[in-house]
């Protein structure tokens, strides 16, 4: 049987010590009041984008995206711990008003128009996901659920390589 890295040991006997400073209320409240934050501005960001955009099919990510995040604000415990997706969100929304400022889907090149999808295919179904997760957490709970950092992990992963193929598909066709 394998033996767990030193690291996973010596993180696992912090948590479990009880001697070991664990973060404050304060600290927690703070950090989720600036989650929240980060949210509202970002939801605000992401609609503003929506607008000036003239292509539907970007429109439809960031309204999914847009979507995923007012599901977290609402709805999920844990906000802190997605942190890294909010950002991520926001550079969606940063990448796709630069990506898409000077076309509609009519005259989108196809490798604008297939990374698109692809991001699209990524952003429904993390929102899925997460509308599932909120829809099982109803019943257990009634005002709000937490998702599993491994799965906000992967989630985190599969935006990161998706924007990464989104700029390198922008970087090849200038």
């Amino acid at each position: 049987m394998p033996s767990k890295s030193p690291k996973s040991r010596e993180s696992k006997e912090l948590k479990n010590n009880p001697h070991t400073k664990q973060p404050s209320s304060e600290i927690k409240e703070s950090q989720a009041k600036n989650t929240s934050q980060l949210l509202n501005v970002t939801i605000a960001g992401i609609n503003a984008v929506q607008i000036v955009i003239p292509s539907d099919l970007a429109k439809g990510v960031l309204g999914t995206v847009a979507s995923i995040l007012i599901t977290v604000q609402s709805v999920i415990k844990n906000k802190s711990n997605f942190w890294v997706i909010v950002e991520k969100c926001k550079t969606i929304g940063e990448i796709l008003k630069r990506a898409t400022k000077d076309t509609t889907d009519n005259n989108l090149p196809g490798y604008l128009a297939h990374a698109l999808s692809e991001l699209n295919l990524l952003v429904d179904d993390i929102n899925n996901k997460v509308v599932s997760r909120k829809k099982q957490g109803w019943f257990k709970s009634i005002l709000s659920v937490t998702i599993d950092r491994k799965q906000i992990a992967s989630w985190e992963k599969d935006i990161d390589s998706a924007l990464k193929l989104f700029n390198a598909r922008l970087c090849d066709s200038t």
